[in-house]
C-alpha cells in the first residue's frame, strides 16, 4: 500500500535534486531599492550563498567539445563556458501525459492532514542515468514553507482521486518509500531536460553561481526557461518503442525455431536413422 498518512524518516534520503535555479550577476546594484521586509529578510542569509540572476540568451555556440553560451543581463553582456561542471537543464511546459508509469518526477509537497500536497510537478527527461530518489526536508529559503519536503522517484500510477473530487492522486517509489502525493486539479507540469536543440535565442535564462576574484563569475547552474509546451510523445514513446523492439530481438534470437527449421531438423534426423538401418542390413 502507498503510504499517505505518516511522513518517512529522512535519515537515509538524498539531498534535494535542483528543481531550476540559475544566473550570473553584477552584485549590489540594486541593494538600494529593496523594501524593508525584503532588507530584513536578506540580512539574515549567509553572505556565502550562489548569487542568481534573470537575463536572456544571444546566443549558442560550439568550442570543442563545449558549448558557449552567451547570455545579457543587468544591461551587460557575458560568455559562459557549459562544461561537465556546469548544471545545465532547458524547462518547458508538460501536461499530465508526462506522469507516465516509470517517468522520474521531483516535486516540493506540504504535509496537511496526513496528506501530502503539491501544486508543481517536475518530471525529470535529461539524458544518463536518474537518480534512486528520495524524501529530504525542504531546504531554508524566502518564499518556502518551513514544513516542505522535497521528494524525488519513479511514478507508479496517477490519476483522480476516489474520496477528493478536486483532487488527482499520484502514486510514486521515493527510493525505499512508496507514497501518495494530492494534487489540486489546474496543478502545473514542468518538464526538464538538457537538450541544447532546443535552445533558442532571446529565451529567458537564469544563472546561479559564486562572485570570484577580480569581478569573475563562477557559474554552477544555467536554466533556459522556454513559454512553450513540449509533447509527451517526443520524450516518452520512442523510449519505449526502443526497448519492446530489443526484447522482441532477444526471444527471437533466443527463442523457438521457425517452421522451416523444425521441418530441415525432423528431415535430418530421418535421414540419420535411414543411414543407420542400411548399415544394420
Amino acid at each position: 500500500m502507498f503510504s499517505s498518512i505518516r511522513m518517512p524518516s529522512i535519515a537515509n534520503a538524498i539531498l534535494p535534486v535542483c528543481l531550476g535555479f540559475a544566473l550570473f550577476v553584477a552584485i549590489g546594484s540594486a541593494q538600494g531599492q529593496t523594501k524593508k521586509g525584503q532588507a530584513k529578510e536578506d540580512s539574515k542569509q549567509d553572505p556565502n550563498a550562489p548569487v542568481i540572476v534573470q537575463g536572456k540568451i544571444v546566443s549558442i555556440s560550439k568550442k570543442g567539445r563545449s558549448n558557449i553560451l552567451k547570455v545579457e543581463a543587468n544591461g551587460e553582456q557575458k560568455e559562459f563556458i557549459l562544461n561537465s561542471k556546469v548544471d545545465f537543464s532547458v524547462q518547458g511546459k508538460g501536461n499530465k501525459d508526462f506522469l507516465a508509469t516509470g517517468q522520474f518526477i521531483q516535486t516540493m509537497a506540504t504535509p496537511s492532514n496526513d496528506q501530502l500536497f503539491s501544486t508543481e510537478i517536475f518530471v525529470i527527461a535529461k539524458k544518463g542515468r536518474k537518480p534512486k530518489g528520495g524524501i529530504t526536508k525542504a531546504p531554508m529559503k524566502a518564499g518556502i514553507s518551513k514544513n516542505a519536503w522535497v521528494i524525488s522517484g519513479s511514478v507508479s500510477s496517477v490519476g483522480q482521486h476516489p474520496d477528493y473530487e478536486k483532487y488527482d492522486r499520484m502514486q510514486l517509489k521515493a527510493g525505499s518509500k512508496k507514497l501518495e502525493i494530492l494534487m489540486e486539479k489546474g496543478y502545473r507540469v514542468t518538464v526538464v531536460t538538457d537538450d541544447m536543440k532546443l535552445v533558442k535565442e532571446g529565451a529567458a535564462i537564469e544563472l546561479e553561481g559564486r562572485p570570484g576574484r577580480g569581478g569573475r563569475f563562477s557559474l554552477a547552474r544555467a536554466t533556459v526557461k522556454l513559454n512553450e509546451t513540449f509533447k509527451a510523445e517526443d520524450f516518452i514513446k520512442k523510449k519505449k518503442t526502443s526497448r519492446k523492439r530489443t526484447s522482441r530481438s532477444k526471444k527471437s534470437s533466443k527463442g523457438s525455431k521457425s517452421p522451416q527449421d523444425s521441418k530441415s531438423d525432423k528431415d535430418s534426423k530421418t535421414k540419420k536413422k535411414s543411414d543407420k538401418d542400411s548399415k544394420k542390413k
